[in-house]
């Protein structure tokens, strides 16, 4: 692919689950368990599947992301809680969208790690999403070596479900919020063979807390 995914496209699906079979869809992890530590891949082809750490403190609400019967992963901001995505080489794409659905128990009052593949000064940096400093809002970050990376970020205070896309084609990077763009700016990103860290960064500091639901990782 050398397109990254447009907004229309983002919109068609943001407000639904997918079957798993779409095309340059690469992970899909819709979190409707209710139990357990295995977070199952929808994406058979592709089948990565996530380990809960410390699920005392993890659990699942009702998802209040888009209508329907259905659950969300809910995180209350335990350091050691947390989701790892084992490394594995379509995780690795140099052109990908991640998106998800997130909803703010409380006001962050640090960056807290939502999603996080490598933030920092060291080479192996890669993608991430945090939460912004205070109050509600998003920072989706692009690793390039320095601390921090080329970033993105927007800011809400009325908790309620967002949905969150990034998107980098190797060269851009897009963050849009609620299918709208908010962001655009030039990155460069590292690669990595990082694990991927939910609900926490990846050094497995600064817990987030709040509710992660439908989980997607494109090719594009």
């Amino acid at each position: 692919w050398n397109t990254l995914r447009s907004e229309n496209e983002i919109k068609d699906n943001m407000y639904k689950e997918l079957s798993g079979t779409e095309t340059g869809l690469v992970h899909y992890w819709n979190f409707n368990q209710s139990s357990g530590t295995t977070i199952n891949d929808v994406v058979a082809s592709n089948q990565d599947n996530l380990t809960i750490y410390n699920n005392s403190n993890s659990s699942w609400n009702n998802s209040g992301a888009f209508s329907g019967p259905r659950n969300a992963l809910s995180f209350n901001g335990t350091s050691g809680s947390y989701v790892s995505i084992p490394n594995g080489s379509t995780l690795n794409n140099p052109e990908c969208s991640v998106e998800f659905w997130v909803n703010f128990s409380q006001a962050s009052t640090g960056y807290n790690g939502i999603i996080d593949k490598g933030r920092g000064t060291a080479a192996s940096s890669n993608w991430y999403f945090l939460t912004k400093n205070s109050g509600e809002g998003i920072i989706f970050g692009i690793g390039n070596g320095d601390s921090p990376g080329d970033e993105l970020s927007y800011s809400w205070n009325d908790n309620a479900w967002h949905h969150v896309t990034g998107t980098f084609d190797g060269t851009n990077m897009i963050l849009f919020v609620d299918g709208a763009e908010v962001g655009t700016r030039t990155a460069t990103m590292n690669a990595n063979t990082n694990n991927i860290s939910v609900g926490e960064r990846l050094d497995e500091t600064a817990p987030f807390t709040g509710d992660v639901d439908e989980l997607r990782i494109w090719n594009y």
